[in-house]
C-alpha cells in the first residue's frame, strides 16, 4: 500500500488483514514495513509526532 502523509512523506507500507467475527464482518488490518527500511524510519518518525513509542 502506499500512501502519502504531509508531515513524513511517502509510505510503502505491507499489510495483512484479519477477519473479526461479526456482521458485516469487520476485519483488523495490520500495515509493517522492513526493518531498517526508509519506510520504517519514516514510520517511526510519525509515531514519534503522534506521542507513541
Amino acid at each position: 500500500m502506499r500512501l502519502s502523509h504531509p508531515q513524513v512523506g511517502e509510505l510503502n507500507l505491507d499489510w495483512d488483514a484479519y477477519p473479526i467475527p461479526g456482521n458485516p464482518g469487520p476485519a483488523l488490518m495490520v500495515c509493517t514495513t522492513p526493518d531498517g527500511s526508509p519506510d520504517a524510519g519514516r514510520l517511526h518518525l510519525l509515531a514519534s509526532l503522534l506521542g507513541t513509542p
